[in-house]
């Protein structure tokens, strides 16, 4: 609040309204300018407070017209909205489609055999699986039964992810029934080469057991302990077998591509096959659509509308404010 005795007459200022008061000293001569919190201010900053009032008016006003606006015009945004939303249902019958057709191959290891192993080694003895199954060898044989089907191509249409206890094998392809043939081709061949590849596994183990044998009775045969427990007491013979071991067990561990044995796969399910097709659904490019026409019907309102062209926002006449009312 501002001292009396400072000014004896708060005057309304028909030029500013509401925004501001003039105020006068005793001898009414103007010193300036009251503010609806009694601030005393200039002519620029009451100017300013004219102008932010008066612009609130102005955005309710035209807050107001355009509600007015939308409602006058509903059958409108309704038209559009029921358009695009069945432009957009019939769109999906338009666009190509494409299928993904799922298959699934359980697995898991044997704790027992391996004893317990670290998150990285489970890893990479499931990693070597993972690369039989996405072998070259594999993906060849899936194309020998199918039609138009070459080993670069399937690779960018086939799709391989594990999770803790299965493979999730994906093809896609614009026919569902080549995708879903494709599919059970990739599964039936990777489940074999999976089978034979631990088969060979199982026989390189054995082999390494009896070249340990071998060994055995050869140290045994040199410390001239009698080899009573081998086939061949002849220090010579032994060693060829061990020799002959040992080239064995290379040529099971190449063939079996260095997979463990102690991989354990479940029975192998053609029947649980999950055929998706690809890209937008009925509802979303319906939904879409009806999004389309509402943003139609917007633009027509507020961009194209003579009426909301007139919309203008109001201005202050500056040739009424001048120096001299300071």
């Amino acid at each position: 609040m501002h001292d009396e005795s400072f000014f004896s007459v708060i005057c309304n200022d028909s030029k500013y309204g509401e925004c501001c008061f003039c105020v006068k000293r005793k001898n009414n001569t103007s010193i300036g300018y009251l503010d609806g919190f009694e601030r005393l201010v200039n002519i620029s900053t009451c100017r300013i407070i004219r102008e932010k009032k008066a612009l609130l008016i102005y955005n309710i006003f035209t807050m107001k017209t355009y509600a007015e606006i939308l409602i006058y015009h509903w059958r409108k945004c309704a038209i559009l909205m029921i358009i695009g939303g069945i432009a957009g249902f019939l769109l999906f019958y338009i666009l190509p489609h494409a299928y993904s057709a799922s298959v699934y191959l359980t697995t898991a290891i044997d704790h027992n055999r391996t004893g317990s192993l670290d998150e990285l080694e489970e890893d990479r003895m499931l990693g070597i699986a993972e690369d039989i199954i996405n072998s070259d060898f594999v993906l060849q044989s899936v194309c020998n039964h199918s039609e138009a089907c070459s080993v670069e191509n399937f690779r960018k249409d086939a799709r391989i992810q594990r999770t803790i206890d299965y493979w999730s094998l994906t093809v896609s392809n614009d026919d569902a029934v080549m995708a879903v043939t494709q599919a059970r081709l990739w599964l039936e061949t990777a489940y074999e080469a999976l089978a034979e590849s631990q088969n060979h596994a199982r026989q390189a183990e054995m082999l390494e057991i009896r070249s340990a044998g071998l060994e055995s009775c050869i140290q045994d045969s040199v410390n001239g302990i009698p080899p009573v427990v081998c086939d061949e007491p002849d220090f010579e013979t032994l060693l060829n077998q061990l020799q002959k071991t040992a080239e064995e067990t290379t040529q099971e561990r190449l063939l079996s591509h260095g997979i463990s044995s102690a991989i354990l796969f479940g029975p192998m399910n053609l029947d649980h096959i999950d055929l998706r097709q690809n890209g937008s659904s009925h509802g979303f490019l319906t939904f879409f659509g009806s999004t389309i026409g509402l943003f139609l019907f917007l633009f027509s309102i507020f961009f194209l509308n003579e009426s909301s062209a007139k919309l203008q926002s109001p201005g202050v006449d500056q040739s009424e404010l001048s120096d001299s009312e300071i």
